[in-house]
């Protein structure tokens, strides 16, 4: 038997096998008020590096700007082959932990400007609408795929995304763009101690949970509750007590 159809076979599998990867695009913030770097931009950097042999990811790159960003970021999908399954975009946070955002604020304050000159001083972002919006993607089920340490020691939930261009790029994401599956991580910042650790605690936990969204038939499209009261109920229909831990430590920040 020549060997040339069985060849062909497994190439053209191994065509059918990539070619039905589902888009996911990573997006990130470049350095701002006089910083030397991002880390939001080097995390990105290398979950595309970790999960491109397994996953289509794109890398959608920012400016650190109120209104530009989102612009930016539907301007990345406008040139992916299709529409992506997940959008996950990364900015700079404090020191602390990975902060796992579920609500944006109809509101925008910052103590200097964005980096096309733009400031907020205490005002609306869209006028009539309303004052929260939650995010559309459940981080609980990757998240409590998480081994133990990731889950207590690393990963935070939060209800404050602060009132900077990050709030703004998910308040008008979630305004505008609600048909897209869209979440935001805060990563530590580049002035933070033990940045390398850092950094690459961020790439291995942020690869985890992306890849454990690509392996869902659909994603949870579902808005975050922005009610303590509301978030208690969910709490008590919890499917099991990882879900539950989650949605304490959530409830925990109101």
């Amino acid at each position: 038997m020549k060997p040339w159809p069985y060849l062909i076979c497994l190439i053209l599998v191994y065509f059918l096998a990539n070619s039905a990867r589902a888009q996911i695009l990573v997006t990130s913030f470049d350095a701002f008020s006089g910083g030397s770097a991002n880390n939001s931009r080097l995390v990105a950097q290398g979950v595309v590096s970790k999960l491109n042999d397994k996953l289509e990811v794109y890398h959608c790159h920012l400016t650190t700007a109120f209104v530009a960003a989102t612009e930016q970021i539907i301007g990345c999908i406008n040139q992916l082959p299709e529409s992506p399954k997940l959008i996950i975009s990364l900015g700079e946070g404090g020191c602390g932990k990975l902060k796992l955002e579920t609500v944006a604020r109809n509101w925008a304050y910052g103590r200097g400007t964005d980096n096309l000159g733009q400031s907020r001083n205490g005002e609306v972002i869209i006028a009539g609408a309303p004052q929260r919006i939650g995010l559309n993607i459940d981080w609980s089920k990757p998240f409590c795929s998480l081994d133990y340490n990731s889950q207590k020691s690393i990963t935070l939930a939060s209800n404050d995304a602060q009132t900077f261009v990050c709030n703004e790029t998910m308040y008008r994401m979630s305004y505008f763009h609600s048909q897209i599956p869209f979440g935001f991580i805060h990563v530590p910042a580049h002035s933070c101690r033990q940045r390398s650790q850092k950094i690459d605690e961020s790439i291995e936990i942020i690869s985890h949970l992306i890849n454990e969204f690509d392996k869902m038939p659909e994603i949870n499209f579902s808005p975050y509750l922005t009610e303590e009261s509301a978030l208690q109920s969910q709490f008590d229909r919890a499917e099991n007590e990882c879900e539950r831990d989650f949605l304490r430590r959530l409830i925990i920040s109101y």
